[in-house]
């Protein structure tokens, strides 16, 4: 559809993908998009799932300091301490992650099913 001899003085840029070709773009962003990654990229997220989250992130399930930061006002990176990280915000980081996005999608009528027996044997232990 796009003829290079349209664009002249301007130069096209593939966006999708894009994360992968420069090493700069290759690193986790503090904001957030709200593209639609397989329909429409933007220069933030470049086609990834998750533009917020590494890999390492994802596998890790916790936050850097500096990210904790964004989300919850109240954590400080040098006067608290890692019990002050709240529930809300570890479980948002985890959920957020695309790992974890593709396993519930995979497996999401195993893993309820599974929960589920698990509360059915604990409360049938504890009366």
């Amino acid at each position: 559809p796009f003829r290079s001899s349209d664009f002249k003085k301007r130069k096209l840029i593939v966006m999708n993908g894009l994360h992968l070709q420069l090493k700069k773009l290759s690193k986790p962003t503090t904001l957030r998009c709200f593209c639609q990654p397989p329909y429409s990229t933007c220069v933030l997220c470049t086609g990834r799932v998750d533009p917020k989250l590494s890999k390492d992130e994802c596998r890790s399930a916790v936050f850097p300091d500096d990210n904790i930061e964004l989300l919850d006002h109240s954590y400080h990176k040098n006067l608290s301490t890692s019990n002050d990280i709240s529930q809300s915000i570890h479980f948002d980081s985890i959920s957020k992650c695309a790992e974890w996005q593709q396993r519930v999608i995979r497996g999401g009528l195993k893993l309820v099913t599974n929960v589920q027996k698990e509360l059915i044997s604990t409360s049938e232990k504890n009366p």
